[in-house]
């Protein structure tokens, strides 16, 4: 629900109970309500949960220069007016006490990724992702909800082309098809970089979701200045006071910034126990984050403290992964030895179904019950289950990508491509992707006179899922020569030309 536009705030009150009374009269009576949080939105305490958004570039900006540092990789409570104090603290050089967020809040558009539009072509790095999704995690949300999660195209029009452009009162011009939003799943279906950092994160939520529903958020009194300060250690602690466990969640990283490496940072976390629990020797990478659980229950003992991520567990076994430095475990009871480390790369890479880990850098999905793995080269991959032992199985894929015919035509900016294909393999393909390297502003990508779909050049390849066209044979494609006056994070390919073109066959494997 929302109540907009009242410059009173106690009528934008009554606007909003009015419209729940309604919401009830009519039947819709239901755990929970929430309101949109941001834009001087009315929160009612005690009966809407506020829902925010937040992205980590603004491609709808009307200029091409640079945005200054964003906020949305801060720790911030929702409503920083209204803190109330808590006995927790933090030291690093001098001691800092923590405050402690009043409401949970729940997320709807947090940005999975940024559209291209035409003179701002923003890129969103994995790392911005990862860092704004922890941030609003360790800052009290409850819920994190994307925009986009996975990218999209607009389908034909019955009237219009159905694109976002100025002259439709957008703030920008996208393209007339794709809104592959540069996300974690992108349009062609492929996996981003993001989407494993993300999953890494989702994993620890989906395992540990009890104690973080309840965890309350508390934030050091010491905040960084700004987000331009690249100095001060950004953090948060969340805390279960009924479960006695607790998490603290450390973000270094600011795009297109660089911060300091954090070593052996040290934290005296007060108030649950009769002596302060130090969590010591945390490092922090820069450009990473860290998520460190402490008095977490493991079975017959817990584990005081740690210095490594937490990721995710299997019946009785906990995965973690490093941060950098020398990992160590203190436990209250017997040490716990049913406990995995991974690398970095590895927890990035994990799949979990049911009471199965695997690691492996090929897509794995589940379909009706069949674990797949989508592949067109040699690989293998690591599984483990709830028992000590693990095992190597190698899968081997039989597809393999025929040659492509491409030639130009009189104009330099129009190419004719040809693709062929073994047809007895057409029916076990997974997907056909056609990768093109081009250098302009953007392109378009026809099956005959129709459109299938276009792209703004941002400094990537672009690739084109073909199942959803039929796997067309011949294609023809426009290429746009490069403008000036436009925004790029990615080094521009400037010209006007077509520098590559493959196809990649994609198999569905089952493991």
């Amino acid at each position: 629900m929302r109540a907009g536009g009242p410059s009173d705030k106690a009528e934008g009150i009554a606007h909003m109970k009015a419209l729940k009374s309604l919401a009830l009269e009519l039947g819709f009576e239901v755990p929970y309500y929430t309101t949109t949080g941001w834009g001087g939105a009315i929160v009612l305490d005690g009966e809407t949960i506020p829902v925010l958004g937040g992205y980590v570039d603004a491609p709808w900006a009307g200029h091409v220069d640079e945005m200054p540092a964003c906020e949305n990789f801060l720790f911030m409570p929702f409503r920083e007016d209204e803190n109330i104090g808590a006995d927790l603290k933090i030291e690093k050089e001098e001691e800092i006490t923590f405050s402690k967020a009043k409401n949970p809040y729940l997320t709807a558009e947090l940005g999975g990724g940024l559209q291209v539009t035409a003179h701002r072509r923003t890129y969103p790095f994995a790392r911005d992702i990862e860092a704004q999704s922890v941030c609003m995690l360790g800052a009290g949300a409850n819920l994190l909800g994307y925009y986009m999660y996975h990218g999209g195209y607009n389908p034909d029009g019955k009237y219009s082309n159905l694109q976002e452009a100025r002259v439709t009162g957008y703030f920008n011009d996208l393209p007339v098809k794709s809104y592959d939003f540069q996300t974690c799943i992108r349009e062609s279906g492929k996996l981003n970089e993001s989407y494993h950092r993300l999953k890494r994160l989702h994993l620890m939520i989906h395992a540990f979701s009890e104690t973080l529903a309840q965890a309350q958020a508390y934030f050091p009194d010491i905040q960084p200045e700004n987000a331009e300060d690249m100095t001060t250690p950004r953090i948060s602690v969340r805390y279960c006071h009924e479960t006695q466990e607790g998490f603290l969640f450390i973000n270094n990283h600011q795009r297109l910034r660089r911060m300091e490496p954090i070593k052996d940072l040290q934290v005296e976390i007060y108030g649950i126990g009769k002596e302060p629990l130090i969590l010591e020797h945390i490092c922090c990478d820069s450009g990473e984050c860290a998520v460190i659980p402490f008095g977490l229950q493991m079975g017959k003992c817990r584990l005081l403290r740690t210095n490594v991520s937490l990721l995710t567990k299997i019946g009785e076994r906990y995965f973690f992964y490093e941060n950098g430095g020398n990992p160590y475990f203190d436990y209250e009871g017997e040490a716990y030895d049913n406990i995995v480390i991974l690398s970095k790369e590895e927890a990035e890479y994990v799949y979990q179904f049911g009471d199965r880990l695997y690691i492996t850098k090929k897509p794995l999905f589940e379909q009706d019950g069949i674990l797949y793995m989508l592949t067109n080269v040699s690989v293998s991959y690591t599984e483990y289950s709830g028992e000590e032992k693990q095992k190597m199985i190698d899968v081997t894929n039989q597809v393999h990508a025929e040659d492509r015919s491409l030639g130009a035509d009189e104009h330099c900016e129009v190419y004719h491509i040809s693709l062929s294909m073994q047809k007895d393999e057409e029916d076990k393909l997974h997907e056909i992707y056609l990768h093109m390297d081009y250098a302009g502003d953007k392109a378009e990508l026809y099956d005959g006179d129709r459109i299938l779909t276009d792209w703004f050049s941002n400094g990537e390849e672009w690739i084109v899922a073909l199942k959803r066209y039929g796997y067309p044979r011949e294609l023809s494609l426009v290429v746009y020569p490069y403008k000036e006056g436009v925004y790029y994070d990615l080094p521009p390919k400037k010209g006007c030309e077509l520098l590559s073109a493959s196809v990649e066959q994609e198999q569905k494997t089952q493991v």
